[in-house]
């Protein structure tokens, strides 16, 4: 099968991880003139805040020139893998958009604003769509946080006859990239599912009602034509079907977890194999370079423990501290 992956890639906040993301792509047994590979990301510009009550912190210049050090870091990086990897695979698209972000938006709640976090959705909406006009048989959204340590995900996923399935990452402590319980509403509750899938106790495909992070959606099924990431579309479907309608949150993969329940569409997540790993959601307002550093060394003595070291694409190998 012909596979599409898009890779959404903060503008810097993932410059750790990047040399292994994109060397776990690489790792995988599956020919690469089948996997095309649309990378997104943003060039950003700072501006004075609108805001009158915002207060500049005491470091602020040097909390911008890190942020913008590492932007320029994963541009390069970007610019780097493409272009040294462009005749491996069928294609590989680098878009970088020009953003403008206020001083304030070194804050979590304000860099993730409605309209910028609109643009995201956008963005996601948009690649899935364009993915059935190239005919491409599976669509894969990865973060670029995502490690692979093991080289068959691809070939082992694409087998599936599933309409969304996505392969089960460890992390520290009981994160994942899936919930086994959600509310009406689309907030997650607790499940004693969890722990037995998590842990691999049960081993196997399991429903549930949210994937995230890394996760196959398979273009030949017809029902996959009514998947969306975008909370208005869902609401709207809410509205419709539900005498009781609820207001869904603003949240790309939660629009996407409740369009497949409410389209009828199960999601998947497959724990059968240990195939790869996840840190932590990494916090806006708490970020710092050495703290990712120290994580991502943290994430990998765990990995040992299961299996391999993390892969590193030969092109990126000066950029690994």
């Amino acid at each position: 099968p012909t596979i599409q992956i898009v890779i959404l890639i903060h503008p810097y906040n993932k410059a750790q991880f990047l040399p292994h993301c994109l060397g776990s792509i690489e790792l995988q047994k599956y020919t690469k003139n089948r996997i095309r590979i649309k990378f997104i990301t943003e060039r950003i510009f700072y501006e004075e805040s609108n805001d009158p009550l915002y207060r500049e912190p005491e470091d602020i210049d040097a909390i911008l020139d890190e942020r913008i050090q590492l932007n320029e870091q994963i541009i390069r990086m970007l610019k780097r893998w493409s272009r040294e990897n462009v005749d491996n695979y069928n294609d590989i698209e680098l878009s970088i958009i020009n953003t403008r972000l206020p001083m304030d938006s070194i804050n979590s709640l304000n860099y993730w604003n409605k309209d910028h976090y609109g643009r995201l959705i956008d963005y996601k909406n948009y690649e899935l769509y364009q993915s059935f006009l190239i005919w491409a048989d599976w669509l894969i959204f990865m973060d670029a946080d995502v490690i692979l340590t093991n080289p068959m995900v691809f070939h082992d996923l694409t087998v599936s006859d599933k309409v969304v399935i996505a392969p089960m990452l460890k992390s520290f402590n009981t994160y994942s990239n899936f919930w086994a319980g959600m509310d009406d509403t689309g907030y997650y509750i607790r499940s004693d599912d969890y722990l037995p899938i998590l842990e691999r106790k049960k081993r196997g495909t399991f429903s549930v009602p949210m994937v995230h992070s890394f996760l196959f959606i398979n273009l030949r099924k017809t029902a996959s034509r009514l998947l969306t990431f975008d909370p208005l579309e869902v609401q709207q479907l809410i509205d419709i079907q539900q005498t009781n309608s609820w207001k869904i949150p603003y949240d790309d993969i939660i629009a996407f977890a409740k369009s497949a329940t409410l389209n009828g569409i199960d999601l998947y997540v497959d724990n059968s194999e240990i195939w790869g790993w996840i840190p932590l959601p990494i916090v806006e307002d708490k970020y710092s370079h050495e703290q990712t550093r120290q994580t991502l060394i943290d994430l990998e003595l765990e990995s040992l423990i299961e299996g391999p070291s993390f892969p590193v694409t030969p092109s990126l190998e000066q950029f690994v501290e």
